[in-house]
C-alpha cells in the first residue's frame, strides 16, 4: 500500500523484503537513492543497521523511518532522518517523502 501511495505521488518505488536486501538493492541502484523509506524492524537486518550502512556510503541520505514501538532517538540515526510512528496516514507519508526529496 505505501508503494503504490508513493507511486500515485509520481515517486520511483524499489521495495525489498528485508534489510539486506534493500541494502543490495540500492547498491545496485545508478545514481543512488534519493530516498531511503524503511521499517525498524525488519528481517535480516533492522533499519538503523541499514540506515548506518548505507549513510556510509552515501552520507547526505534522506531517511524516513517508521515504527509503531520505536523512535528517532532511541536509534542514533543522524540527520537528516525524520520519523514516521504507525499508525500514519498516508497523506502524512506522502507530504513527508515530498519534503524530504524536494526541499
Amino acid at each position: 500500500m505505501v508503494a503504490m501511495v508513493l507511486e500515485r505521488e509520481g515517486f520511483s518505488v524499489l521495495t525489498a523484503t528485508s534489510g539486506s536486501e534493500a541494502l543490495q538493492i540500492a547498491r545496485s541502484c545508478p545514481g543512488g537513492l534519493d530516498l531511503l523509506l524503511s521499517d525498524v524492524e525488519m528481517p535480516g537486518m533492522d533499519g538503523a543497521s541499514l540506515v548506518r550502512q548505507l549513510r556510509a556510503e552515501s552520507p547526505g541520505l534522506p531517511v524516513i523511518l517508521m515504527s509503531g514501538t520505536f523512535d528517532l532517538a532511541e536509534l542514533r540515526v543522524s540527520k537528516p532522518a525524520r520519523f514516521l510512528s504507525k499508525p500514519f496516514s498516508m497523506t502524512e507519508l506522502a507530504e513527508m517523502a515530498r519534503a524530504m526529496v524536494h526541499g
